[in-house]
């Protein structure tokens, strides 16, 4: 008897209050010097002559564990305080032929706070496990923000 995998949903979005200023929000966010807010990363580096947040400029993302991320930048807009970016690479491999992530923030304009959402869009051959593994990870990421400005303050 074969296993058939669980259907289950391929988009995924966490979101937390961030208590600075959406330009300090952003700052960070567009550096992409994750590693100075996401625990779970030891360093990210650029693998590409482009710029920042040039659309085509390529990161690693070096995990603590081990694992790296190969990413992409896909789309970045210093107007909608946005940035997505497409996994193309994961050692040790992951189980998913596509995962593409999007980083928002918003204005919380009655506080001087910034809201910020991040989601992911799966090929539909995710597995539970990995759409989970992907909630977690930005639940620790963006509590790992949070804390990075409510402690700099």
């Amino acid at each position: 008897m074969t296993h058939t995998p669980t259907a289950i949903a391929t988009h995924i979005e966490e979101s937390h209050v961030i208590p600075a200023p959406i330009t300090d929000v952003w700052s960070v966010i567009k550096s992409m010097k994750m590693e100075t807010w996401w625990s779970l990363l030891d360093k990210v580096t650029s693998d590409s002559s482009a710029p920042g947040l040039s659309i085509g400029s390529t990161y690693t993302l070096h995990f603590k564990d081990g694992t790296a991320w190969g990413i992409v930048i896909m789309e970045a807009s210093e107007l909608h305080k946005s940035v997505s970016f497409e996994l193309v690479s994961s050692n040790p491999s992951i189980s998913v032929s596509s995962a593409l992530h999007k980083l928002s923030c918003k204005p919380v304009t009655a506080t001087n706070q910034s809201f910020i959402s991040w989601s992911t869009d799966f090929s539909n051959d995710a597995s539970a496990d990995t759409v989970l593994d992907s909630r977690f990870k930005k639940r620790e990421g963006l509590q790992g923000l949070h804390d990075h400005f409510a402690t700099n303050k």
